[in-house]
C-alpha cells in the first residue's frame, strides 16, 4: 500500500515537472532550496527563542527585542545597497557582463563600508541618550553598544547574500542566519560552561561574534561563485547614477519597512512593560511562520524577474506570479488552520505567560494569508524598475501602523498592536497587487 501511495505521489511529480517551464523549474527548485532554508531558519530562531525564554525573564527577553530593534532601525540607510546589489547582478547576469557585475560589487563596497562605521561611531556615542532619556531604561547602554557591531557585521553579510541570490543560490541567504543562530547557541552553552551567569550580556556577545564569524564565511563563498570580482585583470564597469538612484529608493522604502516592523516595539516598550514586548515579539515571530513560503519565493522570484524583464517577457512574468500566488495562497490557509487548534499548546511551550499571545497570534498570521494570495508583487515592482511603488506602500502601511497603535496600544494592548500590524500589512499587499496587475497591462500593451 505504501509502495503505491509512493509510486502515485512520484508519477505526479514527474507529470508536473513535464509542464513546467524552464523558468518555473528554476522557481521550484530555488523556492525549494529556500523553503528548506526558512525551515531550518524557523527551526533555529523556535530553539533560540525557547533558550531564550527559558533562560531569561520576560522582561530581559523584551529589553534584548527592544536593544536589536533600536540597533536596526539606526543602521536603516546600510540596507538599500544589498537591494541595488541584487537587481543589477541579476540583470547583469542574464546580459552575462562579468565586468557590470564587478562593478555593482566594487561601487556597494566601496561606500557601504564607510556609512556602516560611520553610522556604528554614532549609535555607539549617543546609546546613553537613547537608552535614558528615551526610553528611561539604562540596561539598555551596554546591549546597545555591542548590538551595534553585531548589526554593522550583519548588513555586510546581507550584501554578500544577495550577490549569491543573483546566481539563484538562495540557500545561503538563510544558512547564513541559521549559523548565526547554531553558533549563537554554542557560544551561550560555552559561556554558561566557564561559569557565566548574565545571560543578557551573553546573548548580546554571542550573537555578535556569531555574525562576524558568519560574514568571514561569506567573502570566501562570494569569492568561489565570483572569482572574476576578485580578478584584477578583468576592468569593472561601473553605473554610479543607475546604482544609486535605485539604492536611495530602496533605502527610503527599507528605512520605511524596518521602521513599520519596529515603531510597534518602540510604542509598547513607551506605554507597556519590556514584557508585554516579548510577549508580541513571540507573536509576531511565529505569525510570520504562515507567509513561510512567500519568503522563500521572495529569495528566487526575484532574480528570474530580472533575467525575463531584461529579455521584455512580461506575460511570462505575469503568469509565473499567478500561478506562485494560489499555490502560496493554500499553504497560508493550512498553517492558520494549524495556529488555530494547536496555537495555544506551542505558545505554551515557550511558559505559561506566553499563551496570551495567542489572539495576537491568530490576527498576525491572518494578515499573512492575504500577503500570500498576493505572491511576490513588491518584488516584481522592484525588478521591473518601480521600486517607488514600493516606497509609497510602506508609508501608507507606516502612517497607518502609527495611527492604530497609539490608539489601539494604551487600550487594547499587544492585541492592539497586532491588529495595527495586521491591517497596515494587509492594505499594503492590496496596494501592491493593483499596481503590479496595472504595470502588467501596459508593459504587455507597450509597442515593440
Amino acid at each position: 500500500m505504501l509502495k503505491k501511495c509512493t509510486d502515485i505521489v512520484n508519477g505526479f511529480i514527474e507529470k508536473l515537472k513535464d509542464r513546467l517551464g524552464k523558468n518555473e523549474k528554476v522557481i521550484v527548485k530555488g523556492t525549494g532550496a529556500a523553503f528548506l532554508g526558512i525551515c531550518a531558519f524557523n527551526i533555529s530562531s523556535f530553539f533560540l527563542l525557547l533558550a531564550k525564554t527559558r533562560l531569561m525573564p520576560a522582561s530581559d527577553v523584551g529589553l534584548i527585542v527592544l536593544a536589536k530593534s533600536i540597533v536596526l532601525t539606526a543602521f536603516i540607510l546600510g540596507n538599500g545597497f544589498s537591494g541595488a546589489v541584487f537587481r543589477y547582478a541579476s540583470i547583469f547576469r542574464g546580459e552575462r557582463a562579468r565586468d557590470r557585475i564587478k562593478g555593482v560589487v566594487v561601487v556597494a563596497y566601496r561606500y557601504v563600508v564607510p556609512i556602516l562605521f560611520l553610522i556604528f561611531l554614532l549609535i555607539t556615542a549617543f546609546a546613553g541618550h537613547i537608552a535614558v532619556n528615551i526610553f528611561h531604561k539604562p540596561q539598555l547602554v551596554i546591549l546597545i553598544r555591542i548590538l551595534a557591531l553585531m548589526v554593522f557585521f550583519k548588513i555586510i553579510t546581507n550584501i554578500n547574500a544577495a550577490l549569491l541570490r543573483s546566481k539563484y543560490l538562495v540557500q545561503y541567504y538563510y544558512f547564513f542566519d541559521v549559523g548565526v543562530q547554531l553558533l549563537m547557541l554554542l557560544l551561550v552553552f560555552i559561556l554558561f560552561v566557564f561559569g557565566q551567569r548574565n545571560f543578557l550580556i551573553m546573548f548580546a556577545v554571542a550573537w555578535t561574534v556569531a555574525q562576524l564569524f558568519v560574514m568571514t564565511r561569506s567573502f570566501f563563498i562570494v569569492k568561489r561563485e565570483f572569482p572574476f570580482v576578485f580578478d584584477g585583470k578583468i576592468k569593472s564597469r561601473e553605473y554610479k547614477k543607475k546604482f544609486f538612484l535605485f539604492a536611495f529608493v530602496t533605502q527610503i522604502t527599507s528605512i520605511l519597512i524596518r521602521f513599520r516592523l519596529e515603531i510597534s516595539i518602540f510604542i509598547i516598550g513607551f506605554f507597556l512593560l519590556t514584557s508585554d514586548i516579548a510577549l508580541y515579539n513571540v507573536a509576531l515571530q511565529m505569525g510570520m511562520a504562515a507567509g513561510m513560503l512567500v519568503q522563500g519565493l521572495n529569495s528566487i522570484f526575484p532574480a528570474v524577474t530580472g533575467v525575463l524583464y531584461g529579455q521584455d517577457r512580461i506575460r511570462e512574468i505575469r503568469k509565473l506570479h499567478s500561478r506562485t500566488a494560489g499555490i502560496l495562497l493554500a499553504i497560508a490557509l493550512l498553517v492558520f488552520i494549524f495556529f488555530l487548534l494547536f496555537g495555544r499548546f506551542i505558545l505554551g511551550i515557550f511558559g505559561t505567560y506566553y499563551v496570551a499571545a495567542y489572539i495576537p497570534l491568530l490576527i498576525i498570521a491572518f494578515s499573512f494569508i492575504i500577503e500570500s494570495g498576493v505572491g511576490p508583487a513588491g518584488r516584481i515592482l522592484n525588478m521591473m524598475g518601480k521600486p517607488q511603488y514600493n516606497t509609497v506602500n510602506t508609508l501608507i502601511a507606516l502612517a497607518m501602523t502609527v495611527v492604530l497603535c497609539y490608539a489601539l496600544v494604551p487600550v487594547y494592548k499587544v492585541a492592539g498592536a497586532a491588529v495595527a500590524f495586521a491591517a497596515s500589512n494587509i492594505v499594503k499587499r492590496l496596494l501592491m497587487l493593483g499596481e503590479v496587475r496595472w504595470l502588467y497591462r501596459v508593459k504587455e500593451t507597450k509597442p515593440a
